[in-house]
């Protein structure tokens, strides 16, 4: 991939901080400043999410996909020693930009897409993630997520924010491309041409959203996304082979199953739990696995089942009547894991 330097997008984006870096105002000159600080600290949201991420060591290994040319990242963080990295596709020219006005970073900035952040920065590498107001600028919003899950290490976080429906409210100028919005309780990311549910892209890892309304502090965006996914990781061996094509397990405590897919079986299908205390039936829910989706996690809306039952199921509609036919069905006991992903 490469970017056009004579796109009006890019012509855009490089004048616009042209003109933050020239201006004399106090309020761009703190900002500048501020982002630059070697004594900034870390967000207090994203290190609380450090103090979250099971078996983290002293150096914690940052990415800042879609930076700028100054990441808004602090540099600091209790009990932890911070290695940034900023990657961005108009680092060249941002470096550039630096260049001239004769700042400096302290970090390394890259040249790089989001579209092939594993393959450029590598698997599993990185401790957290953060973007900010950069995946609805990308050529693929929903193949940069699918890249920052791979980039991230096991039980891991990612945290993006976004504008939500940007490309709408810019009618498709400059660089913006995508949409976020909110669907039913979900995220989803779309253009006139496609939409991807966030779910799907993530394989069913667990993540939360805020919508924060900034409507009455008159800020230039009203509505802003706050998107926190947790890399969740489990170990095989607390699974149960449910079925030729699927291994499963659930936890009492985290009050959650997870439903592995281990042939890729790459057909979409719908699956039920009922959950059971003293071998009374207390729930029943039902989900859906995806083309090609490799793994779902899926939290429980009835509590603390001593065992619950899986099966998959299959829909006809015969006219104005629908048939369900089951196909299978399993216990699934306690696996023991004893604890909730902590997003």
């Amino acid at each position: 991939m490469r970017i056009d330097i004579d796109d009006p997008g890019v012509v855009e984006e490089i004048s616009h901080w042209k003109l933050k870096f020239e201006e004399h105002s106090s309020v761009a000159n703190e900002e500048i400043a501020a982002r630059l600080s070697e004594t900034r600290p870390l967000g207090a949201d994203l290190q609380v999410l450090l103090s979250k991420t099971p078996q983290l060591g002293h150096r914690v290994d940052v990415l800042d996909v879609g930076c700028g040319p100054i990441s808004a990242l602090g540099k600091v963080a209790e009990n932890h020693s911070l290695n940034m990295t900023g990657i961005d596709p108009l680092a060249v020219l941002y470096k550039k930009l630096l260049e001239k006005y004769d700042i400096q970073i302290p970090y390394r900035l890259v040249e790089g897409f989001g579209e092939t952040l594993s393959s450029d920065l590598g698997q599993a590498k990185y401790d957290l993630i953060f973007s900010r107001n950069a995946l609805d600028h990308s050529n693929h919003a929903p193949t940069c997520i699918q890249q920052i899950m791979q980039s991230l290490k096991p039980n891991s976080y990612a945290k993006i924010w976004v504008v939500e429906n940007e490309a709408e409210n810019a009618a498709y100028s400059g660089l913006h491309r995508w949409n976020f919005s909110t669907l039913s309780g979900r995220i989803v990311i779309w253009n006139p041409n496609e939409c991807h549910s966030l779910d799907h892209l993530i394989e069913g890892r667990p993540y939360r959203f805020n919508r924060h309304n900034h409507i009455q502090s008159r800020r230039k965006y009203p509505h802003e996304i706050e998107i926190t996914i947790f890399n969740f990781d489990y170990d095989r061996q607390y699974c149960k082979n449910v079925h030729d094509y699927y291994n499963a397990c659930y936890s009492v405590q985290g009050n959650w199953i997870v439903l592995e897919n281990i042939n890729d079986h790459d057909i979409e299908s719908c699956f039920f739990v009922h959950g059971y205390k003293d071998d009374h039936f207390i729930g029943a829910q039902n989900f859906r696995a995806y083309k090609g989706q490799r793994k779902r996690f899926v939290p429980l809306d009835f509590k603390a089942a001593d065992y619950v039952m899986i099966g998959q199921f299959r829909t006809e509609r015969k006219g104005q009547d629908v048939d369900f036919t089951n196909l299978w069905m399993e216990r699934l006991d306690d696996a023991g894991l004893g604890f909730l992903p902590p997003i």
